[in-house]
């Protein structure tokens, strides 16, 4: 039987340290959590009839809240890890191709002149360069 074996790997593994930082809003969510003690009066019961009904709604938007922000710090932290697959598939960093994007900034700012050239000027001929050596 022969087939291709498909493999994912990091460059950076060290980088998915940075997943057990994502437990950070876990913990903080319930290291400040606190339990309230319920004094009995005439207006807090008025007040706690209101509580119980949107009680577990807000519970609910609670935990989407916190399952958002993990996500979103373990995402950044396995994009950080720099993953790949191997098995079938040019690594770009062994010589597969490359895509650029060159970003110039069109501002008025980038019109300013040093002696014969605007900064925009410059920064189009250093974009100039950095194609003409890609191409090689």
């Amino acid at each position: 039987m022969t087939g291709n074996l498909l493999a994912i790997g990091f460059y950076t593994p060290w980088m998915l340290t940075g997943i057990l930082l994502a437990s950070l809003p876990v913990i903080i969510h319930y290291w400040f959590r606190r339990n309230y003690q319920v004094t009995e009066w005439a207006a807090v019961q008025f007040l706690l009839s209101a509580v119980q009904k949107h009680s577990k709604r807000i519970r609910l938007e609670q935990i989407i809240l916190l399952t958002i922000r993990f996500l979103i710090l373990a995402l950044i932290s396995f994009a950080m890890a720099e993953p790949f697959l191997s098995g079938g598939q040019q690594d770009a960093r062994s010589g597969g191709s490359v895509h650029r994007v060159l970003v110039l900034d069109a501002s008025y700012s980038m019109g300013k002149r040093d002696f014969k050239n605007t900064h925009f000027e410059k920064a189009k001929t250093i974009a100039r360069e950095i194609v003409n050596q890609s191409a090689k």
